[in-house]
């Protein structure tokens, strides 16, 4: 599957650019913000506390009335596509399909030669490969994002409505505010606490064979000296975990923290060990206390890398019941006998977290939120393998 806007035929844009199709979009806007004031009212119905009765029935009616408006949208775009296609059909017009075209994704690669005044460019195309999963009020769209350079690329988009709840209040003016926020007004009568989400992704690679190891890398500066007179220097330390209490990491801006996962028993041509390099994005850690009952039943949040050795029946977490766990399910539980996991069969999981202080604009529906991490080759080829990419 190719990334970017979904395949039209020629007879859907004709459509749009006709009268018909312009009426039809305009309808469709009309519902559409029908939609988001019906949220709003039955939000507030549900969290107004200080409602009177009178007040409730007020908006159960203007909620059908809103509802009313919307099916007489539907009969009218309905017959507009039928009035569409009743024309056309009569004036015998082929429409035919469009080619389905790949989406050009920026810059693959560039460089211009200043003393050969050469250019050479590619352009990048990916293969996007993705699943939107509705959890309540949010939705999720896992994007597994393969590039031409041999990168793997996990994006995590996030959307969906806040869960806000009723409140007096109309504005913020004014008002004596608490320099501790556990929310903010985004609209009147309308508040959305602050919160977290996090994503656990189990990554059985495999690199080369079944057997692999993991190294965690560290950049420093490097120290003052013969080797680095002015200062500049860095370097970067390896340190292959041998079991899995080891392996239980979180991220480091300071020293660019990344982990290596390799085939130990392999080496390329330049005597590197075939690997893939997890590369952190943004990220978060837990603000749940670590005594919670919630914090207990995702213990997994606890850490930004786990390893373990493979085991079939380990696939989730927080464990296979998180709901009816009493606690401790899942990662927490797999690792307690510290198994070796250097050249082992072994699995890599990731944890990834993003704290939402909610605003405004992300009111009646939330653009997306993008989080994610990437899976780059590191000897796993001797040389960039996009170079025969057509201009």
């Amino acid at each position: 599957m190719s990334s970017g806007e979904p395949q039209q035929t020629d007879s859907d844009e004709a459509f749009r650019n006709s009268p018909e199709g312009e009426e039809t979009s305009r309808l469709n806007d009309e519902w559409s913000a029908l939609s988001f004031r019906i949220i709003e009212y039955q939000t507030m119905y549900r969290t107004y506390q200080s409602g009177s009765l009178e007040e409730r029935i007020k908006l159960d009616g203007e909620i059908d009335r809103l509802r009313v408006r919307q099916r007489e949208i539907e009969r009218e775009t309905s017959g507009l596509r039928q009035q569409y296609d009743k024309r056309r059909s009569a004036e015998r017009c082929d429409l035919g399909t469009r080619e389905r075209q790949t989406l050009l994704k920026g810059i693959l690669w560039k460089h211009f030669d200043s003393i050969t005044t050469q250019n050479q460019t590619r352009r990048a195309r990916e293969l996007v490969i993705f699943f939107v999963a509705t959890i309540g009020n949010y939705d999720y769209a896992i994007n597994w994002i393969f590039h031409q350079d041999g990168v793997l690329e996990v994006d995590c988009a996030l959307t969906g409505i806040m869960q806000a709840k009723g409140v007096k209040m109309t504005t913020v003016a004014g008002e004596s505010e608490p320099d501790q926020h556990a929310d903010h007004l985004i609209a009147e009568h309308l508040m959305a606490p602050h919160h977290q989400h996090f994503f656990s992704f189990r990554l059985d690679l495999d690199i080369d064979g079944v057997k692999n190891s993991v190294a965690e890398i560290n950049t420093r500066a490097a120290a003052p000296g013969p080797d680095n007179p002015n200062l500049t220097g860095m370097v970067t330390e390896e340190a292959v975990f041998h079991s899995e209490r080891e392996a239980q990491r979180r991220i480091n801006t300071e020293s660019a923290r990344a982990w290596r996962l390799m085939n130990p028993a392999l080496q390329n041509s330049l005597g590197q060990h075939p690997s893939y390099i997890l590369v952190p994005g943004a990220n978060a850690i837990p603000y749940i206390a670590p005594e919670s009952q919630v914090r207990g039943r995702a213990r997994f949040v606890d850490n930004h890398v786990w390893v373990t050795r493979y085991r079939a029946s380990e696939r989730y977490a927080a464990g296979d019941y998180p709901n009816q766990s009493t606690g401790g399910d899942g990662l927490p539980r797999w690792v307690a006998n510290d198994e070796p996991i250097e050249n082992e069969d072994i699995v890599l999981w990731y944890t990834m977290g993003i704290t939402h202080i909610t605003r405004p604009e992300e009111w009646p529906v939330m653009a997306a939120s993008h989080i994610g991490f990437k899976l780059i080759p590191a000897g796993f080829f001797t040389r960039n393998p996009s170079l025969n990419v057509p201009r």
